[in-house]
């Protein structure tokens, strides 16, 4: 076997056609149209979400609440947000999505727009949040934040007059994604008189110091405009502003939208407020009134006032990642809702959200509840061509390979029947959702899994219980990679053969960022993989850099079986991740062919691994996918040429 290694690589280079060898470094090639936002992408780089569906109808034994339930029946005994980000973060969820409001119109936060809340409720003594409590116990855990803000209203009565239900609907947005407020608890006796001196930097002034992690406002409102300053965050001055004071002071509206900043108490010392104040004085021009030599002596009188530490308590959400718009509607009465307008404001409210629906914006249901995507699933997907609500399940669940807009898919499912609890209802098993994360996650999809809280306020037991199961043999699966240490060599590299940037062996390091580039304008596309040792094997990962594009139309992969290539499984798309389970095979020798691409296919991993947990009746390739037209191959890779061209005549 060891004398056919030769004769392998041979036919590989029977592919490359004129490598041409240069003494620069080789550009990345060009991403293909479309591609994802930096919210899009950090959405699909977390690869699961957990779902909590959680309010009346867990108390009441219902899936739609009519809205009429008393609120005296939300009444959690033990509700402990910690417990649910806990798990969330220890079963690899990138983020938590909770149902602020659902279809009977209770609101989970106390909203000035509705007396249908927590609020009303006994829990906490009305004085309650739980979108407060899950949003600090997420960002305790590292974990993003979603949040669902059901449009069907059954409570609310103003539901079925447009104009002023899509007021209403805006209003308890803005709540959401603009809940601040800072409280100053203890302020020196001269702050009228400090504040007075800093109005000349901002007509609402907000003072940024050190590192960040003080905040300082001495005018008590609410916050309702939207950020507009995420790059001036990214400049060096406020990298280090314990250093250089560059523009350490900007308007409140602002700041209190920077997403890094800690939403917990401070305390700040006399001396560095002191140094605060001196650092204005030295700001940027344009940060600072003209100097009239008398803002250091007027600030260190000041000081000799200040005999006390300042407390400042920021309450808020903090950063939404997600808003997710279910399209139930039930019996509703007829009425439009203003998707442009909510899309606008939730985007001017939250620069970093991806909303969710099922035509987008930013993301797409896949077309079913069962956590399943199609055999073949595009990121590209032509929202001009959908309305919410309107969408049909083929196209949901296959994306479009012509499609001009990037909106990758989610898949939804919950763990027991129902979304929300009932005590007769029990969980999934392991291998289910095992099976639902291959074709879901291993479908370049998004899984949000569902796992609602009891009645007492706390993900059950048994619930708990399939979780870990769940994370451990995910583990157990993927911890050994047999293709880590794999000798890997292509036909082709882009910019020459020994070319590090873009070489074969990229494909074996975790993540998208580093790749192999083949030569442009190849039309054959093979890797070839020696384990080193005949090996056991029956599951294959693949990931496409999806930040240049989505690319893969076609491919498969043959083991070497006594000197000749025997296909073990063909694939259509890729995408972020691709998850092929089959029978158990045994080889030393692999080989990935791209049987047909949109551009020069680009692939950031390659693995190997073995699953001894599936059973054999929920492997997901044994029916032959189907293939893609010929005239389509060509079709798609004529627009990506044209793009190109019209680059080029820019």
């Amino acid at each position: 076997m060891a004398a056919l290694v030769p004769l392998l690589l041979a036919h590989l280079l029977l592919c490359v056609h004129g490598a041409t060898v240069t003494s620069v470094a080789t550009p990345p090639p060009l991403p293909v149209l479309p591609v994802p936002s930096y919210a899009q992408l950090r959405w699909q780089l977390s690869e699961m979400a957990l779902f909590l569906h959680f309010g009346p109808n867990t108390f009441t034994d219902s899936e739609w609440g009519t809205g009429h339930a008393d609120p005296s029946v939300f009444a959690p005994s033990a509700l402990d947000a910690g417990q649910w980000a806990r798990i969330a973060a220890q079963g690899g969820f990138g983020r938590v999505v909770l149902t602020a409001k659902h279809h009977d119109g209770f609101c989970l936060w106390p909203s000035a727009l509705t007396e249908y809340s927590v609020a009303a409720s006994p829990w906490q003594g009305g004085a309650g949040d739980v979108v407060a409590e899950l949003a600090a116990a997420a960002r305790a855990e590292g974990l993003g934040l979603g949040l669902y803000l059901s449009p069907w209203d059954r409570h609310e009565p103003v539901y079925g007059d447009t104009i002023a239900y899509n007021e209403h609907y805006l209003g308890q947005m803005t709540e959401l994604l603009t809940r601040y407020e800072i409280q100053i608890n203890r302020a020196p006796t001269n702050s009228h008189r400090i504040h007075q001196s800093l109005l000349p930097f901002s007509s609402r002034s907000l003072v940024w110091f050190s590192d960040p992690e003080v905040l300082l406002r001495w005018d008590m409102f609410r916050i309702t405009a939207p950020s507009k300053a995420s790059k001036d965050f990214q400049i060096p001055d406020f990298q280090r502003v314990g250093q250089n004071m560059g523009n350490a002071c900007m308007g409140v509206d602002q700041m209190l939208h920077h997403r890094s900043l800690p939403r917990v108490q401070r305390q700040i010392s006399e001396l560095k407020f002191h140094e605060m104040l001196q650092g204005i004085t030295n700001s940027t021009p344009e940060a600072r009134p003209p100097p009239r030599g008398e803002h250091e002596v007027f600030f260190s009188d000041d000081m000799e006032a200040i005999h006390q530490r300042v407390e400042l308590h920021l309450v808020g959400y903090g950063d939404v990642e997600e808003v997710w718009l279910d399209g139930a509607k039930g019996d509703a009465k007829k009425m439009d809702y203003m998707f442009d307008a909510w899309f606008s404001l939730i985007h001017q409210l939250q620069e970093r959200v991806v909303i969710f629906s099922d035509a987008g914006p930013d993301t797409r249901w896949v077309g079913d509840e069962a956590g399943v995507a199609g055999y073949t699933c595009w990121s590209p997907f032509n929202k001009s061509s959908v309305t919410i609500g309107h969408t049909t399940a083929e196209y949901s669940s296959s994306g479009d390979p012509f499609g001009q807009d990037w909106v990758p898919a989610e898949c939804d499912v919950s763990i027991r029947p129902g979304w929300f609890w009932h005590a007769s209802e029990k969980p999934k098993n392991v291998t289910t959702l095992l099976d639902i994360y291959y074709k879901s996650v291993g479908r370049n999809c998004l899984l949000i899994l569902n796992v609602p809280p009891n009645s007492s306020g706390l993900i059950a037991d048994e619930d708990i219980q399939v979780l870990q199961e769940f994370t451990e043999i995910r583990r157990a699966i993927f911890s050994q990679n047999f293709a880590a240490n794999a000798t890997v060599t292509a036909n082709s590299v882009r910019g020459e053969q020994d070319n590090l940037q873009f070489a074969p062996s990229k494909v074996l390091e975790d993540g998208i960022y580093s790749y192999w580039a083949p030569q442009e304008g190849q039309t054959c596309w093979e890797m070839l993989f020696d384990l080193g040792q005949s090996t056991s094997f029956n599951l294959l990962q693949l990931q496409e850099p999806i930040q240049l594009g989505q690319r893969v139309i076609e491919f498969h992969v043959a083991i070497l079986v006594d000197e000749l290539w025997q296909t073990i499984v063909e694939g259509t798309t890729i995408g972020y991740k691709r998850l092929l389970l089959f029978p158990v095979t045994e080889s030393r020798y692999l080989k990935l062919t791209i049987d047909s691409a949109r551009a020069d296919p680009l692939i950031s991993f390659f693995g190997v691994f073995m699953d001894p947990f599936s059973s054999i009746h929920s492997l997901q390739n044994h029916v032959k996918p189907p293939r893609t037209n010929s005239n389509e191959v060509t079709m798609l890779r004529m627009a990506h040429a044209s793009v190109n061209k019209s680059i080029d005549a820019m």
